[in-house]
């Protein structure tokens, strides 16, 4: 068994010291993995999906864009709000 934070060690050192011969592959770093504990597995998990979800700045910009346009219409009566209780009821009935 190797805790988690030994295994990023590890991972660490395979990535930073790449020589000839010293690079882990795919299969040795999924037996590494599955030799971790069900917490330190969760963990490792969490690490690697997080590394996934990195918004694009085009897309963000983008999306605030669109936000502060639907406010300012809103604010200007151009675009009507509905309430939270009507939204709810109206998910709850399908």
């Amino acid at each position: 068994y190797i805790g988690c934070s030994e295994f990023f060690c590890i991972m660490r050192k395979a990535v930073v010291h790449k020589t000839p011969g010293n690079e882990m592959t795919i299969k040795e770093i999924e037996k590494k993995s599955l030799a971790l504990n069900a917490l330190d597995k969760i963990h490792l998990v969490e690490k690697l999906l997080s590394s996934l979800d990195k918004p694009d700045p085009e897309i963000e910009k983008a999306w605030i864009k669109e936000a502060e346009e639907r406010f300012a219409a809103y604010e200007k009566g151009e675009l009507k709000a509905i309430p939270l209780e009507k939204v709810l009821k109206d998910i709850k009935r399908k």
